[in-house]
């Protein structure tokens, strides 16, 4: 993709949540305001396809108001995905959009290519926009699941030497299970429950209860805690991170988890690795908009 002066990227977050969008600058800049709904996951493919169109039809339309160019479109989507057709292959959520080409209607709406990517990844892109010299990077998502992607020098690592498959760590055996079965809001939420907590608390509400002294709320941070550690450190050593970036709802309580993690994780793995918060917001939006350009 050419840089002109007002060239953009219009870039969507598909999350099994909320979906984001957002017109991103060459320079990777957030241009105006992000737009969100909830996300459309368990609905009809249709729904699904009309609520993305409507999104980018909203941005283009504010783009070229503004007296922007875009010049591309961008789909972070979860794994797994055919990223270079466009086609989804996920059962799990999204599950009316197995087999679907989205792709060919997208561009048809908006009349620019449509590129796709892996929604952890363009997390992971974002991400080395704060550590640019950071030589290698796991960044993962925390929320309803653990979006993982993998960076070298600032590039995605994918297919490189101690990157998992697809670079997903999700699915890494763990206890007899998966590792996202301890490291995602269910499993925050279901050791809370165990402990003596209600139903209804969300992971905000835990947070905030751990820190006020709640006993349920702090078991259910501690056990999350050392699964975490534990866990990144089967997962992550053989690609010897330098730094672990955690964004997600989860991360908002970084600081009951994240130092202590980074010990286990040490300890673990025998190696250190600092643990760090994402500090910037939409960083998968801003991420997505560079592997456009990159792509282009």
């Amino acid at each position: 993709m050419g840089k002109g002066e007002n060239d953009v990227v219009i870039a969507l977050d598909v999350g099994g949540t909320v979906v984001k969008g957002e017109v991103v600058s060459s320079e990777g800049n957030v241009i105006g305001k992000v737009l969100e709904v909830k996300s459309p996951s368990d609905q009809p493919a249709e729904t699904i396809i009309n609520t993305l169109k409507d999104l980018l039809r909203r941005l283009q339309d504010r783009a070229v108001k503004d007296g922007h160019s875009p010049k591309a479109c961008v789909v972070g989507f979860p794994w797994p995905f055919d990223y270079e057709r466009g086609i989804s292959q996920i059962k799990h959520k999204f599950a009316s959009l197995y087999g679907k080409n989205l792709k060919k209607p997208l561009e048809e709406l908006v009349g620019v290519p449509v590129y796709f990517l892996n929604d952890a990844d363009a997390f992971a892109l974002g991400v080395s926009r704060e550590y640019p010299s950071e030589k290698r990077i796991l960044a993962i998502t925390l929320g309803t699941g653990l979006g993982s992607g993998f960076l070298v020098d600032g590039k995605l690592a994918i297919g490189k030497e101690g990157v998992p498959p697809h670079g997903e760590i999700w699915n890494t055996p763990y206890k007899g299970k998966i590792l996202e079965e301890f490291v995602s809001k269910r499993a925050l939420s279901r050791s809370y429950r165990m402990h003596g907590g209600s139903e209804k608390d969300e992971v905000e509400d835990i947070a905030e209860k751990a820190r006020a002294g709640d006993s349920a709320a702090k078991a259910a941070f501690e056990k999350f805690t050392q699964d975490l550690g534990e866990g990144l450190a089967v997962a992550a050593a053989p690609f010897h991170p330098t730094r672990i970036v955690i964004g997600g709802q989860i991360s908002n309580a970084f600081d009951l988890f994240g130092k202590k993690a980074e010990r286990i994780f040490g300890k673990k793995a025998r190696y250190k690795a600092l643990f760090s918060k994402a500090r910037g917001k939409n960083l998968a939006l801003i991420g997505a908009a560079d592997y456009a350009i990159i792509s282009g």
